[in-house]
């Protein structure tokens, strides 16, 4: 080799190793020193020097990849202990100079230490095998058991043999024994309104059972019930398995929700408590996304004292007159799996008491439409529906007409002071001066002279005031 062959190797090492950019031919031949040397010298020179750029790069690439692996399996086991699991802003920040970071997309860094971390000690479960048996029996009402056992037996074909079995099914569940439970309600409800909304309305909360957190919609005028679990899934190890932290973040609602979406779920308003999850600033923008109004609902207060009493005493709740739907369907679902001896739902058990609940006569829907009507039945039957709602909204017409129930606006009222039994409720009502300053859609605003803070309520929890 030449002495300017040398000169030329010798330069272009030095470019790699100070981890120069790549050069180009005509970079370096513009260099004087080379621009008349042997172009076969040249080009095989060139040669070496490509081939070396190359590897080092891909050696760089793979020590860099590593490098970020390490370190995600350290943040791995330090979020596994501080139990918190980073939000993919939090893990974007945290990540943001680390090397290797680039050879892959962040959300599949993030995907990787979002189940890594799911493999972590704690942080899933196993699930049993199916072996609970659901059926009619999850109903005590023999209504709802006659129903069930024509509609889910006797499916042989042979209408003889149909009959039978639908007749040994009766039998047993006539034969079988269940203590009726019932609790007298001392509450004057002359003046309650049934709750009656625009199609495609869904009330939302969530219902936990063990570690298994479940999101809960359900239709407000049709009573058609959605459940789907918020647990993560994992695959790895045996099978399936269900993350069991993290059940309310809303990374997990947000991909329930579209688990939901993709089985028909089409909700125009969502109304619901203020679960973050519902109604974070990712959650919001994924609502907008999919042309979904949100709704909060109005809170009540609980356990009011007066002014001289620390404010710690009190609390706010959601309006149960508000949620009330919602809330009998989780205990209605409770009820359903303590019958089939349930303790803990898991999903394929969860989805088979939403089939049941959803195939069964609903006791409010059948009231009104003057048959036996089920959620399913009124989901897919608008004009059913329809009717359903024009039979509340003259019911509600008819307690709205009754004598006291109108109270008009400016006058002076007492209001109910709600507590449950963990309060020290010194007064039956709220301390304080209140009076009537608006009605809308059902409900009282009430505002406190001294404050001006308002509360929205129905009509039985206030009452005007008589002065004797």
């Amino acid at each position: 080799m030449s002495r300017i062959g040398n000169l030329l190797k010798q330069n272009l090492n030095n470019f790699i190793l100070n981890n120069e950019p790549f050069k180009s031919p005509e970079e370096i031949l513009s260099d004087p020193n080379f621009k008349y040397m042997n172009k076969d010298e040249f080009q095989n020179i060139y040669n070496q020097y490509v081939n070396d750029f190359n590897n080092k790069d891909i050696e760089k690439i793979k020590d860099e990849e590593n490098d970020f692996r390490k370190k995600l399996d350290e943040l791995v086991v330090f979020s596994s202990n501080i139990h918190r699991i980073l939000t993919q802003n939090e893990f974007d920040k945290m990540t943001k100079r680390w090397k290797g970071k680039n050879e892959k997309p962040i959300k599949e860094w993030y995907k990787i230490y979002y189940e890594e971390l799911h493999k972590q000690p704690g942080w899933s479960m196993e699930i049993r095998n199916n072996n609970s048996n659901i059926s009619y029996t999850v109903y005590k009402s023999p209504n709802k058991r006659k129903h069930l056992i024509k509609r889910l037996y006797g499916k042989t074909g042979d209408p003889e043999k149909d009959k039978n079995i639908i007749d040994n099914e009766l039998k047993n569940a006539k034969s079988s024994k269940h203590v009726h439970n019932s609790f007298p309600l001392k509450e004057n409800r002359k003046f309650f309104l049934h709750s009656v909304h625009n199609p495609d309305t869904y009330f939302m909360d969530i219902m936990f059972t063990g570690r298994f957190g479940y999101l809960i919609c359900i239709n407000a005028n049709t009573r058609y019930l959605y459940a789907e679990v918020l647990n993560g899934r994992f695959k790895f190890g045996e099978g399936l398995r269900y993350g069991s932290r993290v059940v309310r973040s809303s990374e997990n609602f947000i991909n329930t929700f579209e688990s939901l979406l993709n089985k028909g779920f089409k909700p125009k308003l969502l109304v619901a408590d203020d679960e973050g999850c519902f109604h974070s600033q990712t959650t919001l923008a994924f609502y907008r996304k999919h042309n979904i109004q949100f709704q909060g609902v109005p809170r009540l207060k609980k356990g009011v004292y007066p002014k001289f009493m620390s404010k710690r005493y009190e609390k706010t709740e959601p309006l149960h007159s508000s949620l009330g739907i919602v809330d009998r369907v989780i205990r209605t679902l409770r009820d359903m799996a303590y019958n089939a001896e349930i303790d803990v739902i898991q999903p394929q058990e969860m989805k088979r008491l939403v089939e049941l609940y959803n195939n069964s006569p609903h006791a409010t829907l059948s009231y009104y439409a003057g048959e036996q009507v089920s959620p399913l039945m009124a989901q897919r039957d608008p004009v059913l529906e329809k009717f359903i709602m024009r039979r509340i909204c003259q019911e509600n017409f008819n307690v709205k007409a009754q004598d006291g129930y109108e109270i008009p606006i400016g006058e002076i009222v007492k209001v109910y002071n709600d507590f449950d039994k963990f309060d020290k409720r010194r007064s039956m009502i709220q301390p304080g001066n209140y009076y009537v300053s608006d009605y809308r859609r059902g409900l009282y605003e009430i505002t406190n002279y001294d404050t001006n803070e308002t509360q929205e309520l129905p009509r039985a929890r206030i009452q005007p005031i008589e002065y004797k």
